[in-house]
This record gives C-alpha cells, sequence and structure tokens, in this order.
C-alpha cells in the first residue's frame, strides 16, 4: 500500500487525536517499519490496519467505523489542498467522482507500477441520481465514503451521499448519490 496513506492517517490521527497518543501508540506496536513511514514508500496494508485499531482503542473516544469515515472526509479536503490539480477544472462533484479511476487512479499508476488503487466507478442514473461502485482488495469502504462525501462537500454539498450498500468483508461499497432538492 502506498505510503502516502499511511502518512496522511498519522496526521489525521495526530490532529484529531495528539501527537503524543499517536506517538506513544506506535511506540508501543512492533511494526516491520519502526512507523516510520514516508509518502512515496510502499507498506503493508497490515501494518495500517494494526497502526489505525491501536489508535482508535487508545483513544477510545470513536468507534473504528466512525474513525475510517472520519479519515475518509479528512483525506478528501487534504487531497484538495496537496492535489488541486486533480479538483481544478471541476464544476462540480459528480464530474470530479467520474474521473478518479480514468485519471487519478491512472496517474497513480504511472508514478508507481505496483500501485493497486481500488476501482470507483461512477454511473449516471438519471440527472438526479448517480450511483459510485467502489471494489477494493482491501477493506477501506467506509474511508471511501468518507472521500465520496468530503468530495461532494468540496464541491459546495449539491449532493445527498446514501450507502446503498457494503459488503460484509467492506471491499466493495455501492452509494447512492442525489441531488439536492432547492
Amino acid at each position: 500500500m502506498r505510503g502516502i496513506i499511511f502518512t496522511e492517517f498519522l496526521d489525521f490521527a495526530e490532529e484529531q487525536f495528539g501527537m503524543s497518543l499517536v506517538q506513544s501508540v506506535l511506540d508501543k506496536l512492533l511494526l516491520n517499519s519502526s512507523g516510520a513511514y514516508t509518502a512515496v514508500g510502499n507498506y503493508p496494508y497490515k501494518e495500517l490496519e494494526t497502526v489505525l485499531v491501536a489508535v482508535v482503542e487508545e483513544a477510545g473516544s470513536i468507534s473504528l467505523n466512525d474513525a475510517l469515515f472520519a479519515f475518509g472526509k479528512w483525506l478528501a479536503a487534504s487531497f484538495q489542498n496537496k492535489y488541486a490539480q486533480f479538483f481544478d477544472g471541476h464544476s462540480d462533484a459528480i464530474t470530479f467522482l467520474s474521473t478518479i479511476d480514468e485519471h487519478i487512479h491512472t496517474e497513480v499508476r504511472k508514478l508507481y507500477p505496483d500501485a493497486v488503487p481500488p476501482s470507483v466507478i461512477l454511473k449516471k442514473i438519471d440527472e438526479e441520481q448517480y450511483l459510485l461502485h467502489y471494489n477494493s482488495h482491501r477493506p477501506l469502504a467506509l474511508v471511501a465514503r468518507g472521500l465520496a462525501v468530503g468530495s461532494v462537500e468540496a464541491f459546495g454539498g449539491m449532493w445527498e451521499v446514501i450507502t446503498q450498500s457494503v459488503s460484509e468483508d467492506a471491499k466493495q461499497m455501492i452509494l447512492s448519490l442525489s441531488r439536492k432538492s432547492d
């Protein structure tokens, strides 16, 4: 898994729970990386899962599912700040979300040929509704939901995001995006 997700998660966790809590958790865990991540590194997903669960347990103020969703929303805002070029030129969340697979993930694979980003496909039902299909080999559907909600908010919140289904292993998800009525 790309290191950027690790570094972003640690930034999120420090902002939400404090640097001392995060450092304390990292110091206690026996990690192959010793908890030292770089954005361009590549690390096992299981290590992220270990850190995430340990941080949430230590914080004690949020459920794991709520933390995954909150991280996704936070990640959308962070990506908008750090990678504005992917957001620029889009008039709304629908045009942005429709480019994730064909543009953003294609660029990720060019930079990192060993990367395996999730599949994110947006299908138009009609002018008022779209379905977003998420498919991954990692159980991060709730992070993806947070990213979708955060992306909608970044473009003015004109769409309502409703979870239609999430697989038991959290590797697949379908979201409905419906235009909010005025």
